[in-house]
């Protein structure tokens, strides 16, 4: 992934697939979205999945690894570990990896960093395209207020770790951190970017928090708008560290509370490409169905991810979903949205786009 394009989307890469869509009205899934376990030892107060999480579920590992083989054999070409929980709670992830990786999938993973141990190093990082830590803090007071935990150390520690072991092994793995910018932290931009430098990651990544309809979570949303701050930030890039300062998503949203989009699109295309599984196997098209069986593809406990994806059972759910009309959807500034709205302009082109 690259941090350039962490606001877009790369779906006009693959020509070829949305060509067969648009003549077919099925996709080939190129992106999958895995939660391992809804398990967490953190209690981060901007959780958008704090509805769902803490819990006790992870997917049997024999399960996943011959659902990570069927993706392979689907067309997938990335699997991104996040979900409702911490990954690396699940003793699985280390074989998980492996499996993508052998099959030519690329990995990737956020994580709070805890459990991100030395020990633990060789197994997973040769195997990741990406890891992105999720800091949020510069100083362990801060941290502790808004993860809930008294681990900064220990996390800031484990990142060390984590990045020397890269540059000792010359592996290609980005390591980046985030920041997800709260009322707790606003006066600790700076002093995280010099810190993460320090630290020794490839990048970090300032970002307006996103309210999800069904979190409780619910707080000050800050636009990142003041442009100094923002060019004093941008100006610590260097050739080996990129700084990102994530503004645009937060400027599409609406300004009104309680207003929703109006969105340009009725079907969630976006379906077709991607696919997010959780805890138990379930394989959705959006979090915010989580949990609910009618609006889900299938169940990797049931049948293979190929045969999930071969079905129509994806297509019947897009038109499920549509029949809501983004009811369910609220204000939230979904990741899949920039991807609708290019498969819509394709599958309903307006007047004149002819003249390219």
């Amino acid at each position: 992934m690259s941090i350039k394009d962490v606001d877009g989307h790369k779906l006009m890469y693959y020509p070829e697939e949305v060509a067969t869509w648009k003549k077919t009205g099925a996709g080939t899934p190129l992106h999958v979205e895995i939660g391992p376990t809804n398990r967490c030892h953190h209690h981060c107060s901007f959780c958008s999945v704090d509805w769902i999480t803490h819990g006790s579920v992870r997917i049997d590992t024999d399960v996943l690894v011959r659902g990570i083989h069927s993706m392979a054999d689907t067309g997938v070409r990335s699997i991104y570990y996040a979900g409702e929980g911490e990954p690396l709670l699940h003793p699985g992830m280390e074989q998980f990896v492996q499996a993508g990786h052998k099959r030519g999938i690329k990995n990737s993973m956020s994580t709070n960093g805890g459990l991100l141990i030395e020990k633990r190093l060789p197994g997973l990082l040769p195997y990741f395209a990406w890891i992105r830590f999720s800091i949020d803090a510069a100083r362990p007071e801060t941290h502790h207020s808004i993860h809930k935990t008294k681990d900064f150390n220990k996390v800031i520690e484990n990142m060390r770790r984590a990045t020397k072991f890269k540059r000792d092994n010359n592996l290609d793995v980005e390591i980046g951190a985030q920041f997800i910018v709260l009322e707790e932290n606003l006066e600790e931009l700076e002093e995280f970017a010099d810190l993460m430098k320090d630290v020794g990651v490839d990048n970090v990544q300032f970002k307006p928090h996103h309210n999800h309809p069904k979190s409780a979570s619910n707080p000050t949303l800050y636009n990142l708008t003041d442009e100094n701050l923002r060019q004093r930030l941008l100006a610590r890039t260097t050739d080996d560290f990129q700084v990102m300062v994530r503004s645009r998503n937060l400027e599409e949203m609406p300004e009104i509370p309680g207003q929703t989009h109006n969105y340009c699109y009725k079907k969630c295309f976006a379906y077709n490409f991607l696919t997010l599984i959780d805890a138990k196997g379930s394989c959705y098209g959006c979090n915010i169905f989580y949990d609910q069986k009618d609006y889900s593809f299938g169940n990797l406990y049931e049948q293979s991810f190929e045969e999930i994806h071969t079905s129509g059972q994806v297509q019947k759910i897009i038109d499920k979903v549509a029949e809501l009309n983004h009811v369910q959807c609220g204000n939230y500034k979904c990741r899949p949205h920039v991807l609708n709205e290019y498969l819509d302009r394709i599958k309903n082109p307006e007047k004149n786009d002819e003249f390219i």
